[in-house]
């Protein structure tokens, strides 16, 4: 037995509607700060001296970043400048 095209339309609408409401309100809320999270760069004049590790990979390294290149440009000039990021968690 076939169903006419008109319900076959109306079937997948009504599929497609309960599955984006599922995907829709099935989602997980994000939460976030309201200005985002400042204050843990591992600075000691700031918020203790707090790194990532406060909230993320409790226990873990931290990582080391470095930055690599000239100290003084001309003003004008192209420089090359490198970022190092190691250690931390995996």
């Amino acid at each position: 037995m076939h169903l006419p095209i008109r319900w076959s339309i109306s079937i997948f609408v009504l599929i497609a509607v309960a599955g984006l409401s599922w995907w829709t309100y099935g989602a997980d809320t994000a939460h976030a700060s309201l200005n985002g999270r400042i204050g843990f760069s591992g600075n000691p004049a700031t918020n203790s001296g707090q790194t990532c590790t406060t909230c993320h990979a409790t226990g873990a390294a931290v990582p080391t970043v470095t930055i690599n290149g000239p100290t003084a440009v001309t003003a004008g000039s192209t420089n090359l400048y490198t970022l190092l990021i190691s250690g931390g968690p995996a």
